[in-house]
């Protein structure tokens, strides 16, 4: 995959989660899920920052630094926890060279509107989100139903970063207006 001058320069990694397969992480968070470890599970932000704790990017300290900052939903501190600006927004999501992190998705009008997370395994990535079916439906029209996998007794869906993913929701993002920034879950 070609990067843009457009796309995100990722050139970020946190080895500290390359620790943890996708199968691993999957487990993890079922389990978290089924002893109710992870609260308030409909909403994006909270599932991301609920996903790198579970996959140990970011630390109990940190995720109640993040959530506090969620007060009025997409706060000004979270924006800047998250390293959320002018200058980190970008209208291409490429997954090359990038680790696990937090994907902060922006509408044109600059305000914040979904979180996913990545995480990043022996070179392969995976996308998870929730409370965003649009972005759900792109992938699977893009790459067919196969793609989506769900994590058991929750609406998390996660996705492999193949190229027609990123592409689908590239051109979601494009068809929308969106831009998206990216934070490495090790940098906050």
């Amino acid at each position: 995959m070609k990067i843009l001058s457009s796309c995100i320069p990722f050139s970020f990694f946190n080895s500290k989660t390359e620790n943890i397969s996708i199968d691993e992480l999957n487990k993890k968070n079922e389990c978290a899920i089924l002893k109710n470890k992870n609260i308030e599970m409909n909403a994006c932000h909270k599932t991301a920052i609920q996903i790198a704790v579970i996959d140990q990017g970011v630390s109990k300290e940190t995720k109640k630094q993040l959530i506090e900052s969620l007060c009025d939903n997409y706060s000004e501190s979270y924006k800047e926890l998250m390293n959320v600006g002018e200058s980190t927004l970008y209208q291409r999501l490429v997954t090359d060279s990038m680790g696990s992190g937090f994907l902060n998705f922006v509408k044109e009008d600059g305000s914040l509107c979904h979180t996913a997370y990545i995480k990043q395994y022996n070179g392969n990535y995976e996308y998870y989100h929730t409370n965003y079916t649009s972005i759900d439906k792109a992938i699977i029209d893009k790459c067919g139903v196969e793609i989506m996998n769900q994590i058991k007794g929750t609406s998390i869906s996660h996705y492999s970063m193949r190229v027609d993913s990123v592409a689908a929701i590239n051109e979601f993002m494009l068809s929308n207006k969106w831009r998206v920034s990216f934070w490495t879950s090790g940098s906050i």
